[in-house]
């Protein structure tokens, strides 16, 4: 696309700007969680990415007229939201290099003690300029507006930062909104920031970086980081619970954003990022080329996501063995539990027929009792078939032991069988593992067929958590909330980062 077809479309951004500019947050009224999340509207967010992808800020390459631009509208962004300048000298900037400026503001926190501990909330402002061959695929010597990489992320930044300046008391850790400069120089924004931190950089607990978040397909956000800490999985799936995004887990470092620099400092970080694409670097990473419903699904699930690790008690310190995970399964499949009985049959046409066996596994309790293929099963522990709804279920509820009546071909009299299970009674039927890193996090290996668990559709790789989102004392949890339940449980289970309550009928102790 020529400059001049984009003429109309630079008018229309100036009228933006001034409107921009001149607008302030009203917080005269609190607001609840709620409120805040719908403060981030779509239209807001084209605004912003329409004035920093703009031809008249060719390309927002640090230390030009275009970039300075793009840092004068941001600063002006955090002062009519009322946030406290970070920067150097009471300011919202912190001057670095040959003319960069990182921008940056403070929401302090709103719980005494808690409040010395920051969260940081950060995305590059800047992009390429009109592209170099060190840093560009072309066309070269055209305006590179980085409507993607990274106009997205800063206006996610922007409406994140409004919609938690809303909220009355405000999140109980501080939050510092970081705006990086120079990161397509190789985060030398951050780098500064580290050297000469303008809040003690001990007490910085996560860094959340949102880079290249505009062209979401299918619904999928990749997300790094979260084997940086304990519970940070756990925090994005809960912050997912109503934008329900298709969460990407990555378990690599990129060593590209900015985000990498505090991982270095082995401090823990959250990476939001949508995905490469053909305009990467090249002119026609452009506004009309990004999905704004994806965008603005995404920054109101950071808006989630920082209100919950800002206010979680359990937020976890850096786990040192994080950075030998590269793209490895943090779960390893377990060995398949042997089967309770050892048995398959037939399924029936009707409650009175007998159950017909179709297969008895080798080396089973089944086949040690001397059950075979054709056998018809024609009562369990004096009851007839009629009588047994789920002959599954009445081995898995049993203490020790099944009494069954079989009728063979060619035997004339019933044979009376004694089976002696393995294992314990299941009343709920799963197999997991605890991540040592995440105590209070169940992970399922394995599913025990036709148990309450199976009908209520449960997966290897689940991972649940405790009902209610409470922190509990031991990784003992399930097993305990299993043995204290009547007749049901209700579990939070993350699939893929997205979570999802469930009720589960279990099966009754052999003493009721």
């Amino acid at each position: 696309m020529t400059v001049p077809a984009r003429m109309p479309r630079i008018a229309q951004v100036h009228l933006t700007i001034f409107l921009l500019l001149i607008a302030t947050v009203d917080r005269g009224h609190a607001a609840t969680p709620s409120v805040g999340r719908e403060s981030i509207r779509l239209n807001d967010l084209k605004q912003h990415v329409a004035f920093l992808a703009s031809d008249t800020l060719e390309g927002r390459s640090a230390g030009t007229r275009g970039g300075h631009a793009a840092a004068t509208y941001l600063a002006q962004q955090f002062r009519n939201l009322g946030l406290t300048p970070a920067g150097d000298d009471g300011d919202y900037f912190q001057e670095f290099g040959q003319g960069y400026r990182n921008i940056l503001a403070l929401l302090p926190g709103s719980q005494s003690g808690r409040d010395q501990e920051v969260i940081i909330v950060g995305a590059h402002f800047d992009h390429v300029g009109y592209g170099k061959s060190t840093n560009s695929y072309g066309p070269l010597g055209q305006i590179h507006n980085g409507a993607d990489d990274n106009a997205s992320g800063t206006a996610a930044i922007l409406e994140v930062a409004e919609a938690l300046a809303l909220l009355e008391p405000s999140p109980q850790r501080t939050i510092l909104f970081a705006l990086w400069d120079a990161e397509e120089a190789g985060l030398l924004g951050s780098a500064h920031w580290v050297q000469h931190p303008t809040v003690p950089l001990e007490r910085v607990r996560l860094v959340i970086n949102a880079d290249m978040v505009g062209r979401m397909r299918n619904d999928r956000v990749i997300t790094y980081g979260c084997n940086t800490a304990a519970g940070l999985r756990r925090c994005v799936a809960f912050a997912n619970q109503q934008s329900r995004l298709n969460i990407d887990l990555d378990p690599s470092h990129r060593d590209d954003s900015d985000h990498w620099t505090f991982f270095q400092r082995q401090i823990p970080y959250l990476m939001l990022h949508t995905g490469e694409h053909p305009d990467y670097h090249r002119p026609s990473d452009d506004v009309e080329r990004l999905n704004y419903d994806g965008l603005h699904r995404l920054a109101q699930m950071m808006y989630d996501l920082t209100r919950i690790v800002a206010d979680t008690d359990d937020l976890g310190s850096f786990r040192g063995g994080s950075s030998g995970e590269v793209q490895s399964k943090l779960v390893d499949a377990a060995p398949k539990p042997k089967p309770r009985l050892g048995l398959a049959w037939q399924q029936r046409n009707s409650p009175d027929e007998p159950f017909l066996v179709t297969h008895v596994v080798p080396d089973s309790p089944a086949a040690e009792a001397g059950l075979l293929e054709g056998d018809l099963i024609n009562s369990i522990d004096g009851a007839t078939p009629s009588m047994v709804n789920n002959l599954r279920d009445a081995v898995l509820k049993a203490e020790s032991q099944v009494r069954l009546q079989i009728v063979r071909q060619g035997i004339d009299e019933p044979l009376d069988m004694t089976v002696y299970l393995r294992g314990h009674p299941v009343r709920l039927g799963v197999h997991w593992r605890i991540n040592p890193d995440e105590p209070q996090t169940v992970i399922i290996t394995s599913i025990v067929p036709g148990s309450p668990a199976a009908r209520a559709g449960i997966q290897p790789n689940d991972r649940l958590y405790p009902p209610g989102n409470k922190i509990t004392s031991g990784a003992d949890w399930l097993q305990e909330l299993v043995e204290r339940s009547q007749d049901s449980i209700t579990l939070h289970v993350d699939r893929a980062g997205q979570l999802q309550t469930i009720q589960i009928k279990l099966l009754p102790t052999p003493a009721t």
